[in-house]
């Protein structure tokens, strides 16, 4: 009828999807599969069945555990007639590494590595071992990582295919070599060292990161899951899952670059939202602003920006909802101590996220400076306009004869004018005094200048 029923499932099922084992066997595929993706599912296992190969495909599902996405491995099993009557399927849990692509692309937050799947699938894949090798031998050499087997000192012993695409190397040209030939040689000691440890300690299970070397020379970095086989109390073999983390190890260089750079940023950077609240915060914050972190992030930023510029931040906030980028805003924000300071802002919006990625620099001591420098131009503009007596003001690059004789005249010399010429207005008392101001480049100017004051 083409329906296909839940007739085993294994632990590993059970803590990915929450589904207990009574929830799921004798079950309907399509009672337990989202609508949205049950034909498509449902053509697969047709495909599986018909075709008797291999179906390999990637997957949506809710379960009670949450949303998953998975790559989904189908192997058709054949009775003596060649007919298949049961598929065997194994799902590999890929929605971290759906979610680090993701963030490589938006070269976005840190990414984190979940081995509690990846030990749940080294144990069904040694429980599978364990019940029928022939039955489910084809499952492991189809699985997506590296499985493989040694000896007691570390020889290889078994590799399934997937040891080319991770390595370069065929299963037949590694057989018999010492795992340890794979290593970067910088960790062959660190690696060897470890795993003698988990020999000579009998610890059943660990998981190591280490970098190995492969055919073409190419560094990658993997994650190994390493069990060990138990006679008694003698060591007999080891079994490995190997996973190629090199793109995450890419990824979490590139997270810890970011975040140095966040962290240790002389400007205040931060994540906030469009409600008006601050996300993530340097540290440069809390040094700055003296509040501390959680302070910061309790409250709306409006609650620490200087009255009089709340109105003009809101039309900020205004035009970043709208998608607009703002450059150089400044405002002022209240310390804890009660002082003020002033903070020129960049920020870019994420509609879609509905955040806001800024950078404040503290303006603070320039607006002193400015301020200032205003009120310095200010006085000497009014104790220029108000002088009695003679100021110049001379170029002391001046080129020409007559700025020349005047640079190099004795203060407080007396200047004799004559033969003026122009629109000048002189008084008719001899002894006031005048304001008298030397500009332009030569003679001409500086005479049609001189006023009466």
């Amino acid at each position: 009828d083409g329906r296909y029923k839940f007739t085993s499932v294994n632990k590993a099922f059970e803590t990915t999807t929450g589904l207990m084992h009574d929830q799921v066997i004798g079950r309907y595929v399509d009672e337990l599969m989202p609508k949205t993706f049950l034909n498509g599912t449902r053509e697969r296992y047709r495909q599986a069945v018909n075709d008797k190969k291999i179906v390999r495909f990637e997957e949506v599902s809710s379960y009670p555990s949450g949303q998953l996405i998975g790559e989904v491995t189908l192997a058709p099993l054949l009775d003596e007639n060649g007919n298949c009557d049961t598929l065997v399927g194994s799902v590999h849990d890929i929605t971290e590494r759906k979610e680090i692509e993701q963030r490589m692309r938006k070269l976005n937050d840190e990414l984190e590595a979940n081995v509690k799947t990846r030990t749940a699938d080294l144990v069904k894949v040694q429980e599978s071992l364990q019940l029928s090798e022939v039955k489910y031998r084809k499952i492991v050499e189809e699985a997506g990582d590296v499985v493989y087997s040694t000896n007691w000192l570390g020889y290889y012993t078994y590799l399934n295919p997937m040891v080319k695409r991770l390595t370069g190397y065929e299963e037949t040209e590694l057989v018999g070599k010492h795992f340890l030939e794979l290593i970067d040689p910088e960790w062959k000691i660190m690696v060897g060292k470890f795993y003698r440890e988990q020999s000579q300690k009998r610890i059943p299970e660990t998981t190591y990161v280490f970098p190995i070397i492969s055919k073409s020379g190419e560094r990658k970095w993997v994650e190994q899951i390493v069990t060990q086989q138990m006679e008694g109390e003698k060591v007999t073999g080891h079994h490995a899952i190997v996973r190629d983390i090199t793109m995450r190890k890419k990824a979490e260089e590139i997270s810890r670059e970011y975040e140095y750079f966040f962290n240790n940023s002389h400007d205040l950077v931060c994540v906030a939202n469009v409600k008006g609240y601050f996300e993530i915060i340097n540290p440069n914050f809390q040094k700055v602003l003296g509040y501390s972190k959680e302070e910061l992030l309790a409250v709306p930023f409006f609650n620490f920006i200087h009255p009089d510029d709340v109105g003009l931040t809101k039309q900020v906030m205004e035009q970043l909802k709208a998608g607009i980028e703002t450059f150089n805003f400044v405002n002022r924000y209240r310390k804890k101590d009660g002082s003020y300071v002033w903070f020129d802002w960049n920020s870019t919006p994420d509609l879609a996220k509905g955040k806001l990625y800024a950078a404040a620099r503290d303006i603070t001591e320039r607006k002193k400076v400015e301020d200032k420098l205003r009120e310095s131009e200010e006085h000497f503009r009014a104790l220029a306009q108000n002088a009695p007596v003679l100021i110049m003001r001379i170029d002391k690059e001046a080129g020409s004869s007559f700025k020349k004789a005047l640079l190099a005249l004795p203060i407080s010399s007396n200047i004799t004018l004559s033969n003026l010429a122009g629109d000048f207005t002189l008084p008719s008392v001899d002894n006031k005094k005048l304001l008298f101001i030397a500009g332009g480049i030569g003679v001409t100017p500086f005479r049609s200048i001189v006023k009466e004051i």
